[in-house]
């Protein structure tokens, strides 16, 4: 009985709207009219995602938040191990604090800072001009638009590892320098392959974050990169082809599903 009200919850605002979506997606859109044709029926939503132009944008979506979410570990995992086992009280705090405001300033303030940081009146710009950088080149942008995901994957991913290598008993490491064991080896063989199943989830995690960005691809990808968030959002609000827009949602939701689930079967064999 203590379930019902959370069942309750996830039945209406998770799982009907899901269903909503699905049956939405094989409808057949009308121009000019909101949602689509009642009754109808097409399976044509999905099979204009083949289109090389579609596929692009589905590329790039999980290209970047794979490499988002590897990066913001690589970067993530120095800074937790730092916390927790080297900073001193005041360093701690610090960081800790910068972490927690970068978490809670708004999403919008942080993107347009990135944006004017690495645009043409940044600090940025002077040097990509020394180097011969274009600041409108492809790479430059999707440099940027990196940057502006790690904006949201490192403080998520360092308070998680954080905690998973503060609940690792740091003797395990002083046990195997005591054996002989270099330092590097010491931390590698315990500390290390002990949170390694929190690195996968943290992993996950900030793959999550990005793949479902809006406001980061929106701005920072300036219409060269565009991910499957925003074409949903065209799609919906922009020229009202919902189904269309609720196929590509449902397609990004399976795929995601899909690569969430095989993680998860890599987590139980190294487990």
């Amino acid at each position: 009985m203590l379930l019902v009200p959370s069942i309750l919850i996830l039945v209406f605002l998770y799982l009907l709207p899901l269903g909503y979506t699905l049956r939405e997606s094989f409808k057949i859109h009308e121009p000019g009219r909101v949602g689509g044709l009642a009754g109808s029926f097409t399976a044509k939503n999905y099979l204009d995602f083949l289109d090389p132009a579609y596929l692009t944008v589905l590329y790039d979506t999980f290209f970047f938040s794979f490499v988002a979410a590897a990066v913001g570990v690589l970067l993530s995992y120095p800074l937790s191990y730092y916390l927790a086992r080297g900073a001193s009280r005041v360093g701690k705090k610090l960081v800790l604090a910068v972490l927690v405001a970068m978490l809670f300033s708004g999403a919008i303030v942080r993107v347009y800072s990135i944006s004017l940081t690495f645009g043409a009146v940044g600090i940025f710009a002077p040097i990509a001009r020394f180097f011969d950088i274009s600041l409108n080149g492809i790479g430059y942008i999707e440099a940027t638009l990196i940057i502006g995901l790690l904006n949201f994957v490192v403080p998520v991913a360092t308070l998680t590892l954080l905690a998973t290598i503060n609940n690792i008993d740091p003797r395990l490491e002083e046990a195997a320098q005591s054996l002989g064991a270099p330092r590097w080896f010491a931390f590698w063989d315990t500390t290390f392959r002990l949170s390694l199943q929190s690195i996968i989830s943290v992993a996950l995690l900030g793959f999550a974050v990005s793949i479902s960005a809006f406001i980061v691809p929106l701005i920072l990808g300036r219409g060269i990169v565009v991910f499957t968030t925003n074409l949903i959002f065209s799609r919906f609000a922009e020229i009202a082809d919902h189904p269309s827009g609720a196929a590509v949602a449902v397609i990004l939701l399976v795929i995601s599903v899909a690569i969430i689930q095989g993680a998860q079967l890599v987590l139980k064999r190294l487990h």
